[in-house]
Protein backbone atom coordinates (compact mmCIF):
# COMPACT_ATOMS: atom_id res chain seq x y z
CA UNK A 1 0.00 0.00 0.00
CA UNK A 2 1.70 3.56 -0.78
CA UNK A 3 0.81 6.75 0.52
CA UNK A 4 -2.20 7.76 -1.42
CA UNK A 5 -3.44 4.02 -1.28
CA UNK A 6 -3.79 4.89 2.70
CA UNK A 7 -5.51 8.43 2.54
CA UNK A 8 -8.24 6.98 -0.16
CA UNK A 9 -9.01 3.97 3.17
CA UNK A 10 -8.74 5.97 5.82
CA UNK A 11 -12.00 6.80 7.08
CA UNK A 12 -12.00 8.04 10.70
CA UNK A 13 -11.30 11.41 10.74
CA UNK A 14 -7.84 12.15 12.52
CA UNK A 15 -7.54 13.70 16.47
CA UNK A 16 -4.63 14.20 19.12
CA UNK A 17 -5.30 10.20 20.44
CA UNK A 18 -5.37 8.57 16.83
CA UNK A 19 -2.48 10.40 14.62
CA UNK A 20 0.04 8.03 13.92
CA UNK A 21 3.37 7.98 11.84
CA UNK A 22 1.66 7.49 8.93
CA UNK A 23 -0.30 11.02 9.66
CA UNK A 24 3.01 12.53 9.89
CA UNK A 25 4.21 10.78 6.90
CA UNK A 26 1.11 12.11 4.82
CA UNK A 27 1.57 15.49 5.75
CA UNK A 28 5.29 15.58 5.51
CA UNK A 29 4.44 14.96 1.73
CA UNK A 30 2.13 17.66 1.54
CA UNK A 31 4.65 19.89 2.65
CA UNK A 32 6.59 19.52 -0.37
CA UNK A 33 3.23 20.97 -1.94
CA UNK A 34 4.14 24.48 -3.53
CA UNK A 35 1.86 26.53 -1.75
CA UNK A 36 3.75 29.93 -1.79
CA UNK A 37 1.49 31.15 -5.07
CA UNK A 38 -1.72 30.19 -2.89
CA UNK A 39 -2.89 32.90 0.01
CA UNK A 40 -3.25 30.84 3.33
CA UNK A 41 -3.77 33.46 5.64
CA UNK A 42 -5.97 32.25 8.61
CA UNK A 43 -7.88 29.08 8.80
CA UNK A 44 -8.13 26.80 5.25
CA UNK A 45 -9.23 23.16 5.86
CA UNK A 46 -6.61 20.73 3.98
CA UNK A 47 -9.83 19.89 1.19
CA UNK A 48 -10.23 23.58 0.18
CA UNK A 49 -6.52 24.11 -0.39
CA UNK A 50 -5.77 20.53 -1.95
CA UNK A 51 -9.24 22.38 -4.43
CA UNK A 52 -6.94 25.74 -4.93
CA UNK A 53 -4.03 23.95 -5.39
CA UNK A 54 -4.94 21.20 -7.83
CA UNK A 55 -4.11 23.43 -10.96
CA UNK A 56 -0.90 23.83 -9.62
CA UNK A 57 -0.07 20.56 -9.31
CA UNK A 58 3.68 19.27 -10.75
CA UNK A 59 2.84 15.53 -11.09
CA UNK A 60 0.64 12.98 -11.77
CA UNK A 61 0.98 11.37 -8.04
CA UNK A 62 1.01 15.27 -6.29
CA UNK A 63 -2.28 15.64 -8.58
CA UNK A 64 -3.95 12.13 -7.03
CA UNK A 65 -2.50 13.02 -3.53
CA UNK A 66 -4.29 16.23 -3.64
CA UNK A 67 -7.61 14.73 -5.13
CA UNK A 68 -7.55 11.87 -2.15
CA UNK A 69 -6.59 14.73 0.69
CA UNK A 70 -9.26 16.81 -0.85
CA UNK A 71 -11.81 13.74 -0.62
CA UNK A 72 -10.51 12.09 2.60
CA UNK A 73 -12.20 11.53 5.97
CA UNK A 74 -9.31 11.48 7.54
CA UNK A 75 -7.85 14.74 6.47
CA UNK A 76 -9.88 16.90 4.29
CA UNK A 77 -11.75 18.69 7.42
CA UNK A 78 -8.40 20.22 9.33
CA UNK A 79 -7.48 23.12 9.68
CA UNK A 80 -3.90 24.32 8.10
CA UNK A 81 -3.46 27.75 10.87
CA UNK A 82 -0.05 28.70 9.21
CA UNK A 83 2.54 28.28 6.27
CA UNK A 84 5.70 29.60 5.92
CA UNK A 85 8.18 29.38 2.98
CA UNK A 86 11.31 31.47 2.95
CA UNK A 87 13.81 31.21 -0.32
CA UNK A 88 16.58 32.83 -0.83
CA UNK A 89 19.60 32.24 -3.06
CA UNK A 90 22.28 34.99 -1.59
CA UNK A 91 21.47 33.34 2.30
CA UNK A 92 21.70 29.97 0.42
CA UNK A 93 18.32 29.54 2.38
CA UNK A 94 15.85 27.20 1.19
CA UNK A 95 12.86 26.53 3.87
CA UNK A 96 8.93 26.01 4.51
CA UNK A 97 6.61 24.69 6.99
CA UNK A 98 3.04 24.62 7.75
CA UNK A 99 1.00 23.64 11.08
CA UNK A 100 -2.19 21.61 11.09
CA UNK A 101 -4.91 21.82 14.05
CA UNK A 102 -5.28 18.17 14.81
CA UNK A 103 -8.88 18.29 17.07
CA UNK A 104 -8.98 17.36 20.38
CA UNK A 105 -5.72 19.67 21.58
CA UNK A 106 -2.56 19.06 18.77
CA UNK A 107 -0.83 20.76 16.36
CA UNK A 108 1.09 18.91 13.57
CA UNK A 109 3.84 20.96 12.61
CA UNK A 110 5.48 19.97 9.47
CA UNK A 111 8.79 20.95 7.85
CA UNK A 112 9.28 20.96 3.97
CA UNK A 113 12.59 18.57 2.78
CA UNK A 114 15.01 19.46 0.45
CA UNK A 115 13.15 21.32 -2.76
CA UNK A 116 15.64 20.49 -5.44
CA UNK A 117 16.68 23.92 -6.44
CA UNK A 118 20.61 24.23 -6.06
CA UNK A 119 20.32 26.59 -3.23
CA UNK A 120 18.48 23.95 -1.47
CA UNK A 121 20.69 21.50 -2.08
CA UNK A 122 23.48 24.23 -0.80
CA UNK A 123 22.13 24.63 2.27
CA UNK A 124 21.85 20.72 2.64
CA UNK A 125 25.75 20.87 2.72
CA UNK A 126 25.66 23.74 4.99
CA UNK A 127 23.88 21.86 7.15
CA UNK A 128 27.16 19.22 7.83
CA UNK A 129 29.94 22.37 7.93
CA UNK A 130 27.63 24.78 9.84
CA UNK A 131 26.54 25.45 13.51
CA UNK A 132 23.28 26.37 12.65
CA UNK A 133 22.31 26.42 9.05
CA UNK A 134 19.54 29.69 8.24
CA UNK A 135 16.91 26.65 7.52
CA UNK A 136 17.63 25.29 11.18
CA UNK A 137 17.44 28.84 12.44
CA UNK A 138 14.02 28.88 10.67
CA UNK A 139 12.81 25.86 12.23
CA UNK A 140 13.43 26.33 15.65
CA UNK A 141 11.79 29.84 15.50
CA UNK A 142 8.63 28.18 13.93
CA UNK A 143 8.24 25.75 16.17
CA UNK A 144 8.79 28.11 18.72
CA UNK A 145 6.08 30.23 17.59
CA UNK A 146 3.91 27.49 16.75
CA UNK A 147 3.86 26.58 20.25
CA UNK A 148 3.67 29.90 21.26
CA UNK A 149 0.67 30.18 19.88
CA UNK A 150 -1.11 27.37 21.33
CA UNK A 151 -0.28 26.98 24.75
CA UNK A 152 -0.92 23.26 26.24
CA UNK A 153 -1.65 21.80 22.95
CA UNK A 154 0.39 18.61 22.12
CA UNK A 155 2.85 19.48 19.39
CA UNK A 156 3.20 16.41 16.55
CA UNK A 157 6.35 17.75 14.52
CA UNK A 158 7.70 15.60 11.58
CA UNK A 159 9.25 16.31 8.25
CA UNK A 160 10.68 13.98 5.37
CA UNK A 161 14.66 14.03 4.84
CA UNK A 162 15.44 17.46 5.48
CA UNK A 163 12.21 18.10 6.98
CA UNK A 164 12.73 15.90 9.04
CA UNK A 165 16.35 16.71 10.20
CA UNK A 166 14.54 20.21 10.98
CA UNK A 167 12.37 18.68 13.01
CA UNK A 168 14.48 16.75 15.33
CA UNK A 169 17.28 19.94 15.30
CA UNK A 170 13.94 22.63 16.42
CA UNK A 171 12.68 19.50 19.04
CA UNK A 172 16.11 19.25 20.57
CA UNK A 173 17.09 22.92 20.24
CA UNK A 174 13.78 24.47 21.45
CA UNK A 175 12.92 26.03 24.77
CA UNK A 176 12.08 23.11 27.66
CA UNK A 177 8.91 24.76 28.12
CA UNK A 178 8.02 23.49 24.41
CA UNK A 179 9.74 19.93 24.15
Amino acid sequence: MNIIDWVNRAEEPVNASNYTDTDAAVLSQMAYFKFEHLNINGDMTIGRLMDEYLPFCQSSDEYNLAIALRDSPRYSSLVITDFTAKFSEVNSEQFAALSVRIPGGGNAVVFRGTDGTATGWYEDFLLLSEEQAAAQRDALEYLERIAAENPGSRLFVSGHSKGGMLADYAVIAADDSVQ
